[in-house]
């Protein structure tokens, strides 16, 4: 709570290629609450930075927004912590055992047969962009 309605998300597509560019996926705010997805494993109790976005303190499951920058979060030893918007698609990931893996993932511009990476995952190519359906190629 208590997220500013003009918040932006500022992301590197690459951060060792800076050269690659942003990506600044939108974010939705709704009675100042971020409305986003992040995966339980990185719930527990502390302060964090999610990724391009803002500073957060989580507490019994619930976050609170914390002014500052990515430096403040250095500076407190922060860990950085991957996001995607709740208004996320959802895709499915074929494993090379056959095994379907689902989950959300940003809405994008990839083409059929495009390469791309999947953070904290690894790397998929697009078989169809109309069923959310990725082939997983390598981490």
């Amino acid at each position: 709570s208590g997220v500013p309605e003009d918040l932006e998300a500022n992301m590197q597509v690459h951060p060792e290629h800076p050269e690659r560019g942003t990506r600044n996926p939108r974010l939705e705010v709704e009675d100042n609450e971020l409305q986003l997805y992040i995966d339980e494993e990185d719930m527990g109790d502390g302060f964090y930075r999610l990724k391009g976005v803002c500073n957060i303190n989580i507490s019994d499951a619930s976050a609170e927004y914390v002014p500052g920058d990515h430096k403040d979060a250095l500076e407190e030893d922060a860990e950085f912590i991957h996001w995607t918007p709740a208004y996320s698609d959802t895709a499915t990931v074929r494993m090379p055992d056959g095994e379907n893996l689902e989950g959300p993932i940003e809405p994008n511009q990839i083409e059929k047969g495009e390469v791309v990476q999947f953070e904290r995952f690894g790397f998929v190519r697009c078989d169809s962009k109309e069923n959310s359906l990725y082939y997983y190629a390598h981490q």
